[in-house]
């Protein structure tokens, strides 16, 4: 079997996935460098780009062949699952640059 290795170049990204979309007023100063996702723009992420993933399966014969390797390229330009594309959906949002909500405002809502 071939051993896969991380790249030195890689970069390495935090994100934190959650329903919710505020946060308590003094997470924002622990929690840095973090960008936030919904759990509903996951989903919705996933079901539209899932068929590109199971297109690109179906087509796979052998490792080395070239035509498949063009072939999966271009579906997933088609589809906007490049890894820069990936990287954007996912570093949208910084995770302190959502709406706080004061501790006694939390209280209140639970």
């Amino acid at each position: 079997m071939k051993e896969l290795m991380l790249s030195q170049q890689a970069e390495i990204v935090n994100v934190f996935i959650s329903n919710s979309n505020t946060i308590h007023e003094g997470i924002s100063k622990i929690i840095k460098d973090t960008f936030y996702q919904d759990r509903e723009s996951i989903i919705r992420f996933a079901e539209r780009k899932l068929p590109a993933i199971s297109s690109i399966r179906r087509k796979y014969s052998a490792e080395g062949d070239l035509l498949w390797r063009l072939e999966a390229e271009k579906i997933l330009e088609e589809y906007h699952l490049t890894p820069k594309e990936i990287h954007e959906f996912f570093t949208t949002t910084k995770f302190e640059e959502l709406p706080t909500v004061k501790e006694k405002k939390i209280r209140e809502l639970v």
